[in-house]
């Protein structure tokens, strides 16, 4: 196990909403690139690419070192290591048939159902509602994919199991050795479904697109998850991620081109205001951990 804070770490100690600004805009400008390596390599191969090279990168940069650990915390890590390649290639395909904003909005879904099972005051079950209503008017009304919205709900319930399997890993492994494990534990188990598509990364500029993708979407987002996840409160870090939809609206818009509607940016703003009150009002850290 290392003993050397990583930056997430120190960011998080300091400011755990900062942390979490800076998961969400970096995880969904990396969503967005990787709708253009979907077109050279598909869904699974840049799934793939997200997490062996986010493995590459945190093992390289901040050397982590699992020695000791017992059956249970490596079980721990191998649990979370498949949901993440799961969950990955899930949203990659929600994103290619929904859009990014719509993908990301089904996907919170997932985080907004933790929110309400571990809510343990009025208020959380209220900004969680709040959240859940800013999800409708994001999602609109008319035709979508039928398989884009089965993988979206696919990834949300991943996005759950993510959220409660990075705090379990977090408080068991110290540093990053316990997201390297689960890291290689991931690319173990995509890497079979990915080998047709490796002539794809033969060019030196998708290889570029995958390693900005590894880094934008996987190792500085789950990084700084397992920071926030030793800081927050499992309920407050759930409806904080409402905010993630704000962020793929824009993203979408500025760097894809897609656009909302008026009731969708109104439920932007219920989201935003739903993540953002649940931290404010939540309990010091050591008051009532989650």
């Amino acid at each position: 196990m290392s003993g050397v804070p990583t930056p997430a770490e120190r960011a998080g100690a300091a400011n755990p909403l900062v942390l979490m600004a800076v998961q969400m805009l970096s995880l969904q400008v990396g969503a967005a690139v990787a709708v253009g390596l979907m077109a050279h390599v598909g869904i699974v191969g840049a799934a793939f690419a997200r997490v062996a090279l986010a493995c590459a990168v945190v093992g390289v940069l901040l050397r982590p070192r699992p020695r000791g650990a017992d059956r249970r915390s490596l079980l721990l890590a191998a649990a979370l290591g498949v949901v993440i390649a799961v969950m990955n290639t899930a949203y990659f395909g929600a994103v290619v048939h929904l859009g990014l904003g719509l993908a990301t909005t089904v996907e919170y879904l997932g985080p907004l159902l933790v929110a309400l099972v571990s809510a343990r005051r009025a208020a959380d079950l209220l900004w969680s509602l709040v959240a859940a209503s800013g999800v409708v008017l994001i999602a609109g009304v008319g035709e979508v994919s039928a398989l884009g919205l089965a993988l979206g709900l696919l990834a949300a319930g991943c996005r759950a199991g993510y959220i409660l399997l990075t705090r379990a890993v977090g408080g068991v492994f110290e540093g990053a050795a316990g997201l390297f494990v689960a890291l290689l534990v991931g690319t173990l188990v995509a890497a079979p479904f990915a080998v047709g598509t490796l002539p794809g990364f033969g060019d030196v500029g998708v290889l570029g697109l995958a390693a900005a993708v590894a880094v934008l979407s996987s190792a500085v987002p789950y990084l700084c998850d397992m920071a926030s996840l030793r800081r927050l409160r499992t309920t407050s870090f759930s409806v904080l991620l409402a905010l993630s939809p704000a962020v793929s609206a824009l993203a979408g818009l500025v760097l894809l081109g897609q656009t909302l509607s008026a009731p969708q940016w109104c439920g932007v703003g219920a989201v935003v205001l739903a993540g953002t009150a649940s931290v404010l009002t939540a309990p010091r850290v050591g008051e009532e951990p989650g």
